[in-house]
């Protein structure tokens, strides 16, 4: 993955172009080739993804202040609250 040297004109870049993708992440353009999704439907994969909606459903239902706690655990790691909380979450219910 490239990282692209921002002007002002391409700070807020981000989407899709042809075959190429441009993330913006924390003031920095990321350039990359797009990689087809694929969708394999194995049940592991269906398994994952109620646990997904399973913890975003968990998160949604946190008030504010557990969610600021996440927060702060999650700086330490350089990430968002949500983010944390959602590695977390899924790395235990995997060892399940």
């Amino acid at each position: 993955m490239a990282t692209v040297i921002t002007t002002v004109l391409l700070r807020g870049l981000s989407g899709k172009m042809g075959d190429v993708v441009y993330v913006n992440r924390k003031g920095k353009v990321h350039v990359r080739k797009l990689v087809p999704q694929r969708n394999p439907d194995t049940p592991a994969q269906r398994k994952q993804r109620d646990n997904m909606k399973q913890v975003v459903a968990e998160w949604r239902t946190m008030d504010r202040d557990e969610k600021d706690s996440w927060g702060r655990l999650a700086r330490k790691k350089d990430m968002s609250g949500y983010h944390f909380y959602v590695s977390r979450r899924m790395k235990e219910l995997k060892k399940n």
